[in-house]
């Protein structure tokens, strides 16, 4: 939720100073992959080919079932809201570039327009490239990752530790990556030796800054590196330096949060004196809802975990659960609002965007008269639709049928 200083977030804590900002996992991991695919031309030149290699197949059914054949699996078009499909956009060119190849070159051999034929060249040259399979490789490696924490954050018992747990590795994941260089062009170079592709990265000309009269000759010459040199550090770097930097911009306040409620679960990794000041904090944050008890409770709670609880590093929710299921919750009041507190912030919000997304089937232009009380209730069903689906609507039906029924029998 933007508008930190002046926007919705701004007038929200006016009215309630205690609101907490927590933002939606899904959304800040959509943004940080939108940036890193637009920190240069290399990674906007690669996205625009797979677009295009989707708009060559999808165009014709003739296309589509010729690309079937040759390759067995299909190519997907690239979205801006759900980077899932971008996975699913790549990993064909990453592991079958020699039939895409194949497939894309047999296009010439239909009846197809002279500005289809330069469009199908262009992809066709692009995909030819040693730089196209670096690119396709470095993007599964770090798509597949990203996708895979994703899916983590939108389950049903995820909570802000294990998002924020989960960050934390997706950092060290592309940390690590960075770190592999040598080896993802050592792969590339072996797939491209086998599908026939020279594996050699095209040169520029050296590039010279303007010499100012109080420099040498020397100076002004810029470093000339080999093609491979300026690409990782161009391009590969560019890609993770920008994932990870974003990262660590748009979780800062996931960071807050957790830092704030973490004493709830870690409470063993500390001692008295550092659970004591960060009780007393929350406790004259959150003067309405927890008392200075608080303090006397977590001590009391690390002391009895060990015995009571058998598991000492539980997790928030589980911690709340088990505190409920062992009837305790009289012994350690403040300790379970402030669990809940913290359960109860959303990891994300992507699933209640999805029901907004079906408004545009529930109601189009053949429903443009529909009331507002009756698409409430349409798009209610749509969302419990499993729900629905369980229901048995003959007595409703009968009512219904009875009540509008104009012949008294």
């Amino acid at each position: 939720m933007s508008g930190k200083y002046k926007g919705v977030q701004a007038h929200i804590l006016k009215s309630n100073p205690l609101a907490v900002d927590s933002p939606c996992g899904c959304h800040s991991l959509n943004l940080c992959g939108v940036c890193a695919a637009e920190s240069g031309t290399e990674a906007h030149t690669f996205f625009n080919v797979v677009q295009n290699l989707y708009n060559l197949f999808s165009c014709s059914p003739k296309r589509w079932e010729l690309l079937k054949k040759i390759v067995g699996s299909s190519v997907h078009s690239l979205s801006d809201t759900r980077w899932s499909t971008r996975v699913e956009c790549v990993k064909p060119i990453a592991a079958h570039i020699g039939k895409i190849i194949e497939a894309v070159s047999s296009l010439l051999n239909l009846n197809v327009t002279v500005e289809m034929r330069a469009a199908i060249n262009e992809v066709l040259e692009y995909l030819n490239t040693f730089k196209c399979i670096l690119m396709a490789s470095i993007w599964v490696k770090v798509l597949v990752p990203i996708n895979y924490r994703s899916q983590l954050l939108q389950t049903m018992d995820a909570t802000l530790d294990v998002e924020s747990s989960n960050i934390e590795s997706l950092i060290d994941d592309l940390s690590a990556l960075r770190n592999n260089w040598d080896k993802i062009l050592s792969e590339c170079k072996h797939v491209a030796n086998a599908y026939g592709i020279e594996p050699e990265l095209s040169t520029s000309r050296a590039r010279k800054r303007k010499t100012f009269h109080d420099e040498t000759a020397t100076e002004g010459v810029m470093l000339n590196l080999s093609p491979e040199e300026r690409f990782k550090t161009e391009v590969f770097y560019i890609i993770i330096d920008v994932l990870v930097a974003n990262l660590k911009t748009r979780f800062t306040a996931l960071r807050e949060i957790e830092m704030k409620f973490s004493f709830l679960w870690k409470y063993n990794e500390m001692d008295e004196n550092t659970i004591s000041e960060s009780c007393v904090r929350f406790a004259e944050e959150y003067n309405s809802d927890v008392s200075r008890d608080l303090v006397d409770e977590m001590i009391y709670l690390k002391t009895v975990s060990k015995s009571k609880i058998s598991d000492t590093s539980l997790k928030p929710a589980k911690l709340l659960n088990k505190l409920v299921s062992l009837n305790v919750t009289n012994l350690f009041p403040n300790v379970c609002i402030a669990l809940r507190m913290f359960c109860c912030l959303p990891v994300s919000v992507a699933q209640a965007e999805r029901s907004f997304s079906v408004l545009n089937r529930i109601k189009n232009c053949l429903r443009s008269t529909m009331g507002q009380k009756r698409l409430s209730d349409l798009g209610l069903l749509s969302i419990e639709s499993k729900l629905a689906k369980t229901l048995d609507f003959d007595n409703v039906i009968q009512n219904f049928a009875d009540m509008k029924a104009r012949k008294v029998l």
